[in-house]
């Protein structure tokens, strides 16, 4: 849990220092979100087995996104993503365990970026790389750490409000 702590005070200060991106003739930009994340669908993330697949509901999600214009409209980049979560749940009757959960994501991204109006930016974006997961958990007062390293991919829709260089902030809906 401190690791996790650490990880989101760290994104924190980051973009206590960073202003926010304003639209300009750069065709270099970054991007940063931090929050609430959640999964859909069904998830296999569980070290204990199919039956624990879905007590993962929500967590700490972070993303780092930098992309680059080619042409006009698409872009090449690359983005670091973190999802954290905890939970606690019944394996056995009167029988709890304690969960951890990391995932960390690094991958080259390629995609479309597109000024819709004077103020409006459309961007989408996929990329295949390499995921890493790490569960560490507490059963029956036995600690128990599962890691591993796979193929992994993502596609990010965006539609960013684009504001003077005199503005502080962007809000970015994905």
């Amino acid at each position: 849990m401190r690791k996790n702590s650490l990880t989101f005070f760290l994104f924190l200060l980051c973009t206590a220092f960073i202003r926010a991106q304003a639209y300009s003739d750069s065709k270099f930009s970054i991007s940063i979100d931090l929050g609430a994340g959640s999964f859909f669908g069904h998830s296999n993330l569980s070290s204990y087995g199919v039956d624990y697949r879905g007590e993962y509901k929500n967590g700490f999600s972070g993303n780092i996104k930098a992309s680059y214009l080619l042409d006009k409209k698409f872009q090449v980049g690359l983005k670091f993503n973190l999802f954290s979560a905890s939970e606690n749940y019944d394996l056995a009757k009167e029988t709890q365990a304690a969960d951890d959960l990391d995932l960390i994501y690094i991958a080259p991204q390629i995609g479309y970026r597109k000024l819709i109006a004077p103020n409006w930016c459309f961007d989408c974006m996929v990329g295949v790389g390499y995921m890493h997961y790490q569960s560490k958990s507490l059963y029956n007062d036995m600690e128990r750490e599962c890691n591993k390293g796979f193929l992994g991919a993502n596609a990010d829709l965006g539609l960013t409000a684009i504001y003077t260089e005199t503005s502080t902030w962007v809000p970015v809906f994905r």
